[in-house]
C-alpha cells in the first residue's frame, strides 16, 4: 500500500509544494532569460459552478498523466454536490464527476483509503454534515455515493489524508482529530484529538526537524497561534505544540518550505486585514529543525487582503518563492538565494478564497488555479507571457514624533499665534493684538496652561472685561451679523464670558436672552470638544479628535476618536486588525454584526462604555471571550487603504475586560 500525502485547501488555507522535480508544481531552473515569472495577469479562461468553490485540490484520478480538479463546493452554508473536472491535456470544460449527497462541503483531498492502489475522495463538512469518502473503481470511475461517512457531525473545514500511526493504511486528519484508516476505509469515529482548543485556519504535513517523519502544523484565527507545530512520534503527533510563534491573533496559511536552502522548511502566515489581521504575511526560520517563535521576515504591504499563501518555483531560477493570493494585492516574491525579496516581482488583481498551482498543461511553465465563489479561473503560464515590471506597494508616510503640543486643546489659531511670538519677545505691536481680543486671550492661556504668562493675564483683565461686555450689547443688535459676530467671539472667549452671559440671561430682553442662553451652551459643548482627553488602555493610546490631531493626520471632516498609539502584537491579539496611529474609530456594536451597525463615539471615554454595553460571552471549553463589533476609519499609514473604512468584532479575554472597566471608572492619561 502507499500512502498518499494530500492538503486540501479550503478558506484561508495555504498549501505547500515540496521543492522536488518530480512534483508537478516544481520546475527544473532553465536558461537566465527565462527565468521570470510567466504567469498572465488576467484569466486565460474560467469555468461557472452552480454553487460555491470553498476547496479546490489537484490530482490525476484518471491516470492519463494529467491533473485533474476536484472542487468541495456549497451554496453559502447550504448542502450542494461536490464535483470533479476531468483535464484534457490540461484544460477543464467538462465534468467528470459529482457526488449524489449534499453536504455544505469544505475541503477535498485524495488518498487510498481503501487499501486497492486507488486514490479515493475524501470530503469534509460543517454546519452538522458528517464527513464522506468516495470509492475511487479504476479507469476514470468514481462512485458517487459514499462508501464512507464519519457517525460525529463536529465541523471540519480543513483535511489531511495520510499515515500518521505508520501501520500502513491512510487515515484521515480533519481539524484537529485523526479518524483511522483500515482495509475497508477510515474509522467512523475518531480516536485522537490535539489537546486545548484550536481554531484551526490551515494544515500542513511536512518534516520539519529532518527525522524523516512528518510533522503537523496548524495555524490559527481567534486570538490563536501564528503557527504551532505538533512533532510526529512513533505513533501519531505531540498533543501539545512543540514549537510556535509568540504572536497570536487572525492568522491565514501556513504555507511550509525550504527557501534557504538548508534542508530544513521555514514557515509562513498570513495576517489578514479582511479578518482583523494586521495585512503581514510573515516567515519564521528554521534552524536545523528548531523553529523560530518570532518571525525573521516580513512583507512590508500593510493592506494586504491575503487569503492564501503558495510556496513554488514561480521564477524558474531554482529556489522557492512566495505567491499571495489577496485581491487587488496579489503577488509574487521571489527568492534571492535563501532571501526573501520584501516587495513584489510580480503583481497583479485576483479576487479568490483560495488557489493551487502546477504545471496542468505540461508546457515548462506553472499555471494557476483560483477559485472565487461560484467561479474558478486559470491564469495558464506560457513563455510568451510578457514580463511587466512590478510596482511596489505604496509605503506608508513616517510621521513625526507626537509631543505634548499636539495634545494640547484647541484654541483660536490667530491668538495662539500672536502668543507664541509675544514668548518669544515682547513687543507693543503683539501686546496691542492680544488687547483687542482680551477675553479670547485669556481663554487661550487658560486653556493652553500657560502659567509663565501670568503678568499678562492680569495686564489684559480689565481690557476682557470691557471687550465682552462691548460683545453683550452687541447681542441686542438690529443686525443679524452683528448679533452672529458676538455670539461667536462670546463663545471663544470661554469660561470668562460665562459671568457676563449669566448676567445678560437674568435682564436683558428676550432674544438677548435666548442668545446668553445658547451662547453658554456653545461654551460647554467647545469646551469639552477643545480637549484631546488623550486616554491609555490595554496599552493603547486614544485621544478626541481636536483640531490639531485633524492637521496632524490629514483627518478634516472625520468624526471619532483618534488612536494614537498600539503596542506591537497588541493589534492582531485583539483583532483589531491593522489598527495603527492616526486611524479613527468611529464606533462600537454588537458582536454579531462585526461592526456593520455601530453607534457613533466622539470621546475615549465614549468607547469604553460602548464597549462594556456588548455583554455578549463565548464560552470555549472553559474560556471565555467577550466580544464587540467595532469600526474605523483608515488614516495616514495605511498608504493603499487610506480614507477606507474597516469593520470586524474585537475579543477581549475577562482580564482585559476588567481592565476596561478599571479604565472607565478611573481613566489613566496618556502622554507621549
Amino acid at each position: 500500500m502507499r500512502p498518499l500525502v494530500c492538503v486540501a485547501i479550503s478558506f484561508l488555507t495555504a498549501v505547500t509544494i515540496p521543492f522536488r522535480s518530480s512534483d508537478p508544481a516544481s520546475i527544473r531552473p532553465v536558461t537566465q532569460e527565462a527565468k521570470s515569472v510567466r504567469l498572465p495577469l488576467t484569466p486565460t479562461y474560467s469555468i461557472t459552478l452552480s454553487g460555491d468553490a470553498y476547496g479546490i485540490h489537484l490530482a490525476d484520478m484518471n491516470a492519463d498523466g494529467f491533473l485533474d480538479l476536484l472542487v468541495a463546493v456549497n451554496e453559502g452554508g447550504e448542502e450542494s454536490p461536490s464535483v470533479a473536472y476531468v483535464s484534457e491535456k490540461g484544460r477543464f470544460s467538462k465534468r467528470g464527476w459529482t457526488s449524489d449527497d449534499k453536504g455544505v462541503s469544505a475541503a477535498i483531498a485524495v488518498g487510498d483509503l481503501d487499501g486497492d492502489t486507488l486514490n479515493d475522495i475524501a470530503v469534509v463538512r460543517y454546519n452538522s454534515d458528517p464527513m464522506v469518502a468516495y470509492r475511487n473503481r479504476g479507469g476514470g470511475t468514481i462512485e458517487s455515493s459514499p462508501f464512507w461517512k464519519s457517525s460525529d457531525t463536529d465541523w471540519a473545514r480543513h483535511v489531511l489524508l495520510g499515515d500518521f500511526d505508520y501501520d500502513g493504511f491512510v487515515d484521515l486528519f480533519a481539524e484537529n482529530r485523526i479518524y483511522r484508516g483500515s482495509a475497508s476505509g477510515p474509522n467512523s469515529t475518531a480516536d485522537w484529538k490535539l489537546a486545548g482548543t484550536h481554531a484551526v485556519s490551515g494544515l500542513l504535513w511536512i518534516d520539519v526537524n529532518g527525522d524523516a517523519r512528518r510533522d503537523l502544523i496548524i495555524s490559527s484565527w481567534s486570538s490563536g497561534a501564528a503557527y504551532s507545530v505538533f512533532l510526529a512520534q512513533k505513533r501519531d503527533f505531540s498533543t501539545k505544540p512543540d514549537f510556535e510563534a509568540a504572536l497570536k491573533g487572525e492568522f491565514g496559511g501556513p504555507a511550509a518550505g525550504d527557501v534557504d536552502g538548508d534542508g530544513y522548511p521555514e514557515i509562513f502566515v498570513c495576517a489578514s486585514t479582511f479578518r482583523g489581521g494586521d495585512g503581514r504575511v510573515r516567515m519564521y526560520r528554521n534552524d536545523k529543525g528548531r523553529l523560530a517563535g518570532v518571525s525573521t521576515w516580513m512583507t512590508n504591504d500593510v493592506d494586504c487582503k491575503a487569503r492564501t499563501l503558495l510556496l513554488s518555483d514561480f521564477d524558474r531560477d531554482g529556489d522557492l518563492d512566495l505567491f499571495v493570493l489577496a485581491d487587488d494585492h496579489t503577488s509574487i516574491y521571489a527568492n534571492q538565494a535563501g532571501l526573501m525579496d520584501k516587495t513584489p516581482t510580480w503583481r497583479a488583481s485576483i479576487v479568490g478564497d483560495s488557489a493551487v498551482v502546477a504545471d496542468l498543461d505540461k508546457n515548462g511553465w506553472l499555471d494557476l488555479v483560483v477559485a472565487n465563489s461560484s467561479t474558478i479561473s486559470f491564469y495558464m503560464g506560457n513563455p510568451i507571457v510578457a514580463v511587466a515590471k512590478a510596482a511596489p506597494f505604496p509605503t506608508a508616510p513616517l510621521l513625526k514624533p507626537l509631543t505634548t503640543n499636539d495634545l494640547l486643546p484647541d484654541v483660536d489659531s490667530k491668538i495662539e499665534s500672536l502668543l507664541l511670538e509675544y514668548r518669544r519677545e515682547r513687543t507693543p505691536d503683539l501686546e496691542r493684538q492680544l488687547r483687542e481680543r482680551a477675553g479670547v486671550t485669556l481663554e487661550a492661556i487658560r486653556l493652553l496652561g500657560w502659567g509663565e504668562l501670568g503678568e499678562l493675564v492680569r495686564e489684559l483683565q480689565p481690557h476682557a472685561e470691557q471687550t465682552i461686555g462691548s460683545l453683550i450689547d452687541r447681542l441686542s443688535s438690529e443686525s443679524e451679523d452683528k448679533r452672529l459676530e458676538a455670539v461667536l467671539e462670546l463663545t471663544k472667549c470661554g469660561s470668562f464670558a460665562i459671568p457676563h452671559l449669566k448676567k445678560a440671561e437674568s435682564s436683558g430682553d428676550a432674544e438677548v436672552r435666548v442668545l446668553a442662553k445658547r451662547t453658554q451652551e456653545a461654551i460647554d459643548r467647545t469646551s469639552r470638544e477643545c480637549q484631546s482627553e488623550a486616554i491609555e488602555v490595554l496599552g493603547i493610546g486614544m485621544a478626541r479628535l481636536t483640531h490639531r490631531l485633524r492637521e496632524r493626520y490629514g483627518l478634516e471632516g472625520v468624526k471619532g476618536v483618534v488612536i494614537l498609539r498600539v503596542p506591537d502584537g497588541m493589534g492582531p491579539s485583539l483583532h483589531l486588525s491593522n489598527l495603527r496611529e492616526g486611524d479613527v474609530l468611529l464606533g462600537i456594536g454588537p458582536f454579531a454584526e462585526y461592526g456593520r451597525v455601530i453607534s457613533p463615539v466622539q470621546a475615549p471615554l465614549e468607547v469604553l462604555l460602548s464597549i462594556l454595553k456588548q455583554d455578549s460571552i463565548d464560552e470555549r471549553e472553559g474560556t471565555s471571550w467577550l466580544l464587540a463589533g467595532y469600526q474605523y476609519y483608515c488614516g495616514p499609514l495605511h498608504p493603499s487603504d487610506r480614507g477606507k473604512i474597516r469593520q470586524w468584532r474585537m475579543m477581549l479575554t475577562p482580564t482585559q475586560w476588567t481592565d476596561i472597566e478599571r479604565a472607565h471608572k478611573a481613566p489613566k492619561a496618556w502622554k507621549p
